[in-house]
C-alpha cells in the first residue's frame, strides 16, 4: 500500500522503480517474513551497516524508504512505539555521519562540442537524437526522456514542460532552435503515436539513463581508439555524462556570450532567489533565450 501511494505521488516511473528495487533487494530477503511489530533498530542497522559507506546515498534512500513504512504501520496500528528506522537519536548514534563530498557531473570543454555532435550525427537510434536534442536544449535528462509531442509547439518553436515534470515544479518554457526543430521532425512520423518524442527502442516505453551513458561510453572508446583521447572531462579524468552537458553550456555561455547571467540560469531552469525577478524573466526574457539558443546551435555544429 505504501508503494501504491508513492506510485500517485512521485512524478516519474523510475522513481517509482527505484523503491520497489531497493525493497526487494535488501529488505525483503532478510525481514520479509518478519512481522513489522518484532523489527528493530537493530534489525535496520543491520541492513544498512554493509552498504552504509560503499553506498551511501542508496543506504540514506533507503532508510527513508523503511521509515515511510513505518510511519503508515503506525497510522495503520500495525505498529506501536517510536519508529525503529527513525535517525536523529535512534539510527545516527549506530551507524554515524559520513563527510559528504560533492563532485560535479564530468563535462566536456566547450570547445569540443562542435567534434561530439559530429561524431554523435554518424550513430543512429533514439538514443543520439535525444542525447543531441538535449545538448541544443540544456534541458535535464528527465526532461527529455518524459517529453511528449503534445508539450511542442513547432509554429512557435517553444517546448512547454509542465510544472509537474519540473524539478522547481513551475512550467518551463524551452525556446527550440531551427536545428532542434530539424531534429524532432526528422523522427515525429516515427514516435508520434508512441506518445514519447524519444520513447524506448523496445517496448516504447520511456528512455532510460542507462541508453545514454552506454551511448557515450560507446563513442568514448571510438574516439579513445582514434586518437587516444576521447570525451573526458580534463578537471576530473573521467568520462562525461549527460547531466555534464548542462556544465559545458553554462561555461560557454559565461565565457563565450555577453547574455545576462539570470538569462543563462533560466535556460538551465534554476531557481533564482528572487521570486519577483523570477517571474519577469519567465515571460519578458524568453525573446533573450530565443537568441541565445540559436547562438548556442551554431556554436554546437561548427
Amino acid at each position: 500500500m505504501v508503494i501504491a501511494n508513492k506510485t500517485r505521488e512521485l512524478k516519474n516511473q523510475k522513481h517509482i522503480g527505484q523503491w520497489t528495487t531497493t525493497l526487494e533487494t535488501y529488505i525483503f530477503p532478510i525481514l520479509g517474513d518478519r512481522v513489522i511489530s518484532s523489527i528493530t533498530k537493530v534489525d535496520i542497522a543491520k541492513i544498512l551497516e554493509p552498504i552504509w559507506t560503499t553506498k551511501n546515498e542508496t543506504a540514506k534512500r533507503l532508510r527513508g524508504r523503511i521509515e515511510t513504512i513505518f510511519d503508515y504501520a503506525k497510522a495503520m496500528e500495525y505498529f506501536e512505539g517510536d519508529n525503529p528506522a527513525e535517525w536523529k537519536g535512534n539510527l545516527e548514534p549506530i551507524l554515524g555521519n559520513l563527510k559528504q563530498i560533492s563532485r560535479p557531473h564530468p563535462s566536456l570543454p566547450y570547445d569540443q562540442v562542435a567534434e561530439f555532435v559530429q561524431h554523435l550525427h554518424q550513430k543512429d537510434g533514439i538514443s543520439p537524437k535525444a542525447l543531441e536534442f538535449s545538448i541544443l536544449t540544456a534541458c535535464r535528462s528527465g526532461e527529455i526522456f518524459g517529453a511528449t509531442w503534445q508539450e511542442i509547439d513547432i509554429e512557435s518553436k517553444v517546448w512547454i514542460i509542465p510544472k509537474e515534470r519540473m524539478k522547481a515544479e513551475k512550467e518551463h518554457r524551452v525556446p527550440l532552435s531551427e536545428l532542434a526543430i530539424e531534429l524532432l521532425k526528422s523522427i515525429q512520423i516515427n514516435t508520434e503515436s508512441q506518445g514519447y518524442i524519444f520513447p524506448a527502442p523496445r517496448g516504447g516505453g520511456m528512455l532510460s539513463d542507462m541508453s545514454l551513458t552506454a551511448l557515450i561510453k560507446r563513442m568514448h572508446e571510438q574516439k579513445v581508439k582514434e586518437n587516444g583521447l576521447g570525451y573526458i572531462d580534463p578537471k576530473q579524468n573521467r568520462v562525461v555524462t549527460t547531466h555534464g552537458f548542462r556544465s559545458t553550456f553554462r561555461d560557454w555561455s559565461a565565457d563565450k556570450t555577453d547574455y545576462p547571467r539570470e538569462v543563462c540560469e533560466h535556460v538551465l531552469a534554476h531557481k533564482l532567489p528572487d521570486e519577483v525577478e523570477a517571474a519577469y524573466l519567465r515571460g519578458a526574457y524568453l525573446e533573450k533565450r530565443k537568441a541565445l539558443m540559436a547562438d548556442r546551435t551554431d556554436f554546437c555544429i561548427t
